[in-house]
């Protein structure tokens, strides 16, 4: 809004010359919030915004469940915490995170100290957890409980990712159909549009899923390679176990 001119004014980042095409950002926004927000869906694939939610939980049967809940709510989380993972990769603080949900059998006082390390406010790229989480057992461990939660969100989609693949292609009866008439899918009248757009959605979402799932495996594999000594097991006095609450 520009006073002076008594109008809303947009002011463009460069100079353009008279003519020009102008585009709108939706700004950095998945395909699934763009889908819902504006009715529209990119490319499959085209849209590097796109992602899903991963969401770790302390389990309530968890002895250590009202320490850790404290700890957590003392830097400002609650009992789950959620994580946008994307194709190329998942956020640093995801697996500290999910180490602290799977420690057990430690003291109140190493629940505390566990949450200083999992949740400062910065965790570099590569770093690795530290003794107060487990250290390689920790590594382990924690991904564990990711693999589980990505186990659970590719459980709760309904049908195939065949069949989504299906919806989505162009041979799709959907898209055969002629726009705005309702077409006879799945024994129910439906929007073609809609059915491929939200079909384009889970694939999307789907092979997110697949992708990092992968790439949790292969990463859990490798710090199982390394041995973790006797003394440091002793020094740890940390024992892990997969811990991961399904509402």
């Amino acid at each position: 809004w520009d006073p002076s001119l008594g109008a809303v004014v947009l002011r463009p980042e460069r100079g353009y010359s008279s003519g020009e095409q102008v585009f709108v950002s939706y700004g950095e926004k998945s395909s699934g919030e763009l889908l819902l927000t504006y009715g529209f869906v990119p490319t499959l694939g085209s849209n590097p915004n796109d992602s899903v939610t991963v969401k770790i939980s302390l389990d309530p049967q968890d002895p250590l469940y009202d320490t850790k809940s404290a700890a957590m709510q003392e830097y400002g989380l609650a009992s789950t915490v959620q994580f946008p993972v994307r194709m190329t990769g998942y956020p640093t603080t995801l697996i500290p995170c999910a180490a602290f949900v799977a420690l057990e059998n430690v003291s109140m006082d190493q629940v505390w100290e566990a949450a200083q390390d999992a949740f400062a406010p910065e965790w570099p790229a590569g770093q690795r957890l530290g003794r107060s989480l487990g250290g390689v057992a920790g590594e382990v461990a924690g991904r564990e409980v990711v693999r589980e939660a990505l186990r659970d969100l590719k459980d709760g989609y309904k049908g195939s990712m065949e069949d989504d693949k299906a919806l989505a292609s162009e041979d799709s009866p959907a898209r055969k159909s002629n726009p705005g008439k309702r077409t006879r899918i799945a024994s129910k009248f439906l929007d073609p549009v809609k059915v491929t757009s939200a079909a384009v959605v889970r694939l999307r979402e789907r092979q997110i899923i697949a992708r990092i799932s992968i790439v949790v495996y292969n990463e859990q594999r490798e710090f199982k390679r390394l041995t973790i000594s006797n003394s440091d097991k002793k020094d740890n006095n940390v024992s892990w176990t997969t811990r991961f609450f399904r509402p």
